[in-house]
């Protein structure tokens, strides 16, 4: 490969190069004498393979005789700023797929150990279930009847089987199991959002383990817990 650098810009010579008068030469670029008569120097290229994630900086210095590449990771905020945004939405999209292939174990309805699906959405059906409760007891409530004593219908059902009815405590215990069960793993997907929005250079952002398993799940919880003691 051979190149000039004009007004600080390197220039790769080309395969076909036209002089002023329009006379075309061809297979310009193999063309060792006619390349040193016009300037063009042989580039030392950068010997280390490209990784394909990345982006990259380019720049060429002249000296010996020779041009030499350079090259370094592009650090501009607008591509930072995307990659992380990439990668936050990729952590998003995982925790949404644990979420739905790992559900709630609990025998919160007659004892009897069940599966329940914690998705988003089925976390937003049970908030409204509960409330949706609480707001036809509130009259009942303040007439004085303890809430466990009213006998509105509440209906959920477990991860494969059809609604059932339940009651305010039941429906309340799996409300409150599903919380706990959640919570950690959200806290884990926000860990994870703020860990990748804290990195300054593309290769940290691709380098840090954003896996949803249940081991880096109970890793991060122990090291809350240690935190917090």
């Amino acid at each position: 490969m051979y190149g000039k650098i004009v007004d600080g810009v390197f220039k790769e010579a080309p395969e076909t190069y036209t002089f002023g008068n329009g006379y075309t030469v061809t297979n310009f670029n193999n063309d060792t004498a006619l390349l040193a008569e016009l300037g063009y120097k042989e580039v030392v290229r950068f010997d280390v393979p490209e990784d394909t994630r990345f982006r990259y900086i380019y720049t060429y210095e002249e000296r010996d005789g020779k041009i030499y590449e350079s090259r370094e990771l592009d650090t501009s905020e607008e591509l930072l700023d995307d990659l992380k945004a990439r990668r936050i939405a990729q952590t998003r999209e995982d925790l949404a797929r644990y979420l739905e292939e790992n559900p709630l174990v609990s025998s919160c309805k007659g004892g009897v150990e069940k599966k329940y699906t914690v998705t988003l959405e089925k976390q937003n059906q049970l908030t409204s279930t509960v409330a949706d409760f609480l707001s036809n007891a509130l009259p009942i409530i303040l007439a004085g009847t303890p809430i466990e004593q009213i006998d509105l219908p509440i209906y959920w059902n477990a991860q494969g089987d059809i609604c059932e009815k339940w009651t305010y405590a039941e429906i309340y215990q799996l409300k409150n199991e599903m919380m706990s069960y959640v919570r950690p793993i959200v806290e884990y997907q926000r860990y994870l959002e703020k860990t990748i929005m804290e990195q300054e250079a593309q290769d940290k952002i691709y380098e840090l383990d954003c896996h949803f398993t249940r081991d880096k799940i109970d890793k991060f919880i122990a090291s809350r817990e240690v935190v917090n003691e």
